[in-house]
């Protein structure tokens, strides 16, 4: 099991590297290396999230699994077999009480002898960037463990926050906020006392700690502004996921202090944040051609030299890119799956592609280069496939940042009163950001 389990993190650790344009972790220091543990983390992004959380997770990893995984015979020998213990939702018994008990007892058994097990407190997954109000599962779990040897295990829950740029968007970036253990013992004597007010105080507690670690919106009204927000902090220049998480949780801040000091300006500013982000989709420019104004012979003659490099990285990966959009959408009909299907498909389209077109270059290049006896040309090849990708995919944000450019230019003359307008529309959204 030790080796099956290391076995799929060489595989699906670059595989998830791979899916996110970047990958930023904080709180490494904090992860346990040894002892019993309770891995949880948010669930906005279905598999990805586990998948995510246990990859930073220096040792093996259990996963409590929704129960329909293992309905058919294929995923009962799978995931049973395979480091997952089957949890039953509403969802799984039409309605119907749940049977846990056992599962439960499995996942104390599991924990008492030093494993580390994930849970997703908030059960079910939404593409939401706020923290749902979690369920009181991990809390027992924990404290019924520990209850049954004399809280004498030093069983601890390790919050894990993961904050993405966008849960349905390939090549999203993803920031890993990982917070302090929180302890079971602390609870012991109040467990004594009263268990459902131990396991709700622990729930809370929980709730705070992970709040923290991420974007915690309030409700809907904030979350629809969370992307114009995204693109305000960032500015002219990429800030890397970890600085642009903490000047999002700043921002939010302030929004929260606006909301509670008037309601009407909170609504004002809604508004003003709603038609700034209507005329930038409308005159198809955005924040930053705003913030630069003018053109720099500088970056013309960067897209010009990387014109070449940029054609090359996307021929190259547009048949796994192109097979992993259409197939997503042809056979997922829930957005909130889009994460598993589209993780799933690439890990299958890009070896299988980049496979065929490593033998047909082998086959028909009229290139060859060798050394010292050894013909290098087709790995030279496969070399260069991803780095492509990725230049292609820098060029291609810095070319639609140029033509934001050319556009802004052309309203400057047009429609510089509007465009004043517009400005004036940027200071106001840009006092609380």
């Amino acid at each position: 099991m030790y080796f099956a389990f290391y076995l799929f993190k060489i595989v699906l650790k670059p595989g998830l590297r791979l899916y996110h344009r970047r990958t930023q972790i904080q709180g490494k220091k904090h992860l346990r290396k040894r002892g019993p543990c309770i891995l949880a983390a948010n669930h906005p992004a279905t598999i990805l999230d586990p998948l995510n959380a246990a990859a930073v997770m220096p040792r093996p990893v259990y996963f409590l699994a929704n129960a329909g995984l293992f309905a058919s015979p294929f995923g009962k020998w799978f995931f049973g077999t395979f480091f997952c213990i089957p949890v039953q939702r509403y969802e799984d018994t039409g309605g119907k009480p749940l049977q846990n008990e056992q599962s439960f007892a499995a996942a104390r058994q599991f924990l008492a002898e030093g494993g580390c097990l994930f849970i997703a407190p908030e059960s079910t997954s939404l593409p939401a960037y706020h923290l749902r109000k979690l369920k009181t599962g991990a809390a027992r779990i924990g404290l019924q463990t520990e209850a049954e040897h004399d809280f004498q295990l030093d069983l601890v829950l390790q919050p894990v926050g993961l904050n993405y740029d966008n849960t349905r968007k390939f090549r999203s970036r993803l920031f890993l906020n990982i917070g302090e253990p929180l302890p079971f013992a602390p609870y012991q004597q109040q467990y004594l006392e009263n268990p459902r007010a131990a396991v709700r105080a622990y729930t809370d507690e929980l709730q705070k700690q992970m709040g923290q670690l991420l974007l915690d919106t309030r409700d809907e009204e904030e979350e629809e502004l969370i992307p114009l927000a995204r693109e305000i902090v960032r500015g002219k220049k990429q800030l890397s996921p970890k600085e642009e998480f903490f000047k999002l949780q700043q921002a939010l801040k302030k929004w929260h202090r606006l909301r509670d000091q008037s309601a009407e300006q909170w609504s004002a500013f809604r508004q003003t944040m709603k038609n700034y982000e209507q005329r930038l989709r409308e005159w198809q420019i955005n924040h930053r051609a705003l913030l630069r104004q003018h053109i720099k012979p500088a970056n013309m003659l960067l897209l010009l030299l990387g014109a070449l490099p940029a054609l090359y990285g996307w021929l190259n990966n547009l048949l796994p890119v192109t097979t992993l959009c259409r197939l997503s959408r042809k056979l997922n009909q829930d957005p909130s799956y889009d994460p598993t299907y589209k993780f799933g498909i690439a890990l299958i389209a890009f070896p299988l592609f980049y496979a065929l077109q490593i033998w047909a270059f082998a086959k028909w290049a009229p290139l060859s280069i060798a050394w010292h006896g050894y013909e290098l040309s087709a790995w030279l090849y496969f070399a260069s496939l991803i780095p492509a990708g990725i230049f292609y995919e820098w060029y291609a944000e810095r070319l639609r940042d140029f033509r934001a450019l050319l556009r802004y230019q052309k309203l400057l003359s047009r429609q510089p009163i509007e465009l004043a307008e517009l400005h004036q529309m940027r200071l106001e959204v840009e006092k609380y950001h």
